[in-house]
Order: C-alpha cells, then sequence, then structure tokens
C-alpha cells in the first residue's frame, strides 16, 4: 500500500519539477548548474542521471535520444528514470523561485517541508522496496506541519511519514483508496496491532480525514 501511494507522489513531483524547469529554463535547463542552489549537489545529480542513461539504455527512448541528440535527454525525459531518491534531491536543489512557483501552482504545501519530507519518503519508500520492517520500526524524525502539532504525534514513526504523504496526494480518489484500505488493513488485524509501536494516535481516523 504504501510502495503504490509513493509511486503517485513520485510521478506526480517528478511531472512539477519538469514542467517548472522546462517552463524556465527550457528543456535542457537543468543541465545548467547555475539553474540551482548548490552547484556541488548539481555535479552530483548529473552524475547520477549518466548512470541512469547507461542502466536504461536499452530502453527505446534512451537509445532515440542517444542517436537523434547525442544523449541529451529534455528535463521530461530524464524524469522517467530518475529513482525517488534523485527526484528529492532534485527538488531541494530548486531555486526559491521555483520551489515557490511549484506551491503556488501546483502543489500548496511549505517548500521547507515537501524538501524534508521528500527526503524523508525516500528511506521509507526504500525499506518497503527491501521488504524491511514498518511494524514497530522508527525512522528519521519528521517535521509536522504546525496544524497538527497539537496532537503530538511521535515524529519517528510511520504514522507521521503516512500524514505527510496525505498532504503531497493532490489526487482525492488516490488518498481515499490508500484510507480506506488503511483502516481496513487496521480493523482486520486490530487484536495483534499495539496502535503505539506505528506511531497511531488513538484518533488517527479523524486525523488522516479533516
Amino acid at each position: 500500500m504504501i510502495i503504490d501511494i509513493l509511486a503517485s507522489i513520485e510521478i506526480s513531483f517528478g511531472t512539477y519539477i519538469a514542467y517548472t524547469l522546462a517552463m524556465n529554463y527550457g528543456a535542457l535547463g537543468y543541465l545548467d548548474k547555475n539553474n540551482f542552489i548548490n552547484e556541488v549537489y548539481h555535479k552530483g545529480f548529473i552524475s547520477n542521471l549518466e548512470k541512469e542513461k547507461r542502466n536504461n539504455s536499452n530502453n527505446l527512448f534512451i537509445k532515440h535520444h542517444n542517436e537523434k541528440y547525442d544523449g541529451k535527454l529534455p528535463i521530461w525525459v530524464a524524469t522517467e528514470i530518475m529513482s525517488f531518491g534523485m527526484i528529492s534531491k532534485l527538488y531541494a536543489n530548486l531555486l526559491p523561485k521555483d520551489k515557490g512557483y511549484i506551491k503556488n501552482n501546483l502543489c500548496n504545501v511549505n517548500p521547507k517541508l515537501v524538501t524534508q519530507w521528500l527526503q524523508a519518503l525516500t528511506i521509507i519508500r526504500k525499506q518497503c522496496a527491501h521488504y524491511g520492517r514498518i511494524y514497530n520500526n522508527t525512522f528519521p524524525n519528521i517535521k509536522i506541519k504546525k496544524d497538527d502539532q497539537c496532537f503530538n504525534l511521535s515524529k519517528n514513526r510511520i504514522f507521521s511519514n503516512i500524514l505527510a504523504m496525505k498532504y503531497l496526494v493532490l489526487d482525492e480518489s488516490i488518498w481515499n483508496k490508500f484510507f480506506t484500505s488503511l483502516q481496513q488493513l487496521i480493523n482486520n488485524y486490530e487484536r495483534y496491532i499495539d496502535l503505539e509501536l506505528i506511531g497511531f494516535p488513538e484518533k488517527w481516523i479523524q486525523i488522516l480525514a479533516k
């Protein structure tokens, strides 16, 4: 369930970033270090992207761009081969004005929260992908939105990460499907689940529903 909803967030933010960079700097503007905050981080990003291009060299769209365009991928093509971690780091390195554009036009969440949440969710994604334990496991502390700080949530348990996912998923149908499945899962196993071990407060349904 978590992998599915994180895939939705990954695709969405890849699209937000591609649209913003293409609109502001053109199809290849993402290759220019001057369009980002940190030159060193940008260099690392480009190096990782080249690795992904080699790893995906048999894909038809990569072959096409290698043959026709000297391997230079437009940003909307480049995001197709980026991992969640790469998208997270690319967002973190966007200029403030570009993060502001995403906030004002695509995803109305404070960029500081988005930056930290994407980094945290990258860890959750990796844990799930490797069949790691979610129940009774702790993760790096995650920032809690001001409106939710009154609930005294555990910052290092899965519930706080799920709450962050809620704010990053703009498609209500995707969130509602996840939320319904989550309630069903908890109900099915409530005899065996200690909600405290996954950071779920007593009124967790109301918090996620609000």
